[in-house]
């Protein structure tokens, strides 16, 4: 647009003003703040891996007993009158020359 009267610009007269705003850092702190990052990072992941890894073994140690609670409940069903290893300490599973046959019954 075209102004309706004439529009004089003080260009190159007497006044002038320059404003600056600046902000510094060293460089070196940013590269300890991140070094620190990368630490905490690590121990951050490595904790959540322990944490996986007990996770792992309460869910093996209960999968284990569960199946051993199953395997002398069958037994005790098979054989009312034998020991059935329910006292037996966890993760000492019988091996195949430990377990005892039920002798045959004979037909009541």
């Amino acid at each position: 647009m075209i102004p309706p009267s004439p529009l004089i610009l003080n260009q190159g007269g007497l006044n002038l003003t320059t404003s600056g705003t600046g902000l510094v850092q060293p460089l070196t702190e940013l590269v300890k703040v991140r070094a620190a990052n990368d630490i905490a990072r690590a121990d951050v992941d490595a904790t959540l891996g322990k944490a996986r890894a007990v996770e792992n073994q309460v869910a093996l140690t209960v999968h284990q007993l569960y199946y051993q609670i199953l395997i002398a409940e069958a037994a005790t069903k098979r054989c009312p009158g034998k020991d059935s290893g329910v006292g037996r300490p966890a993760g000492r599973a019988d091996s195949t020359s430990e377990v005892r046959q039920c002798p045959q019954r004979g037909p009541h």
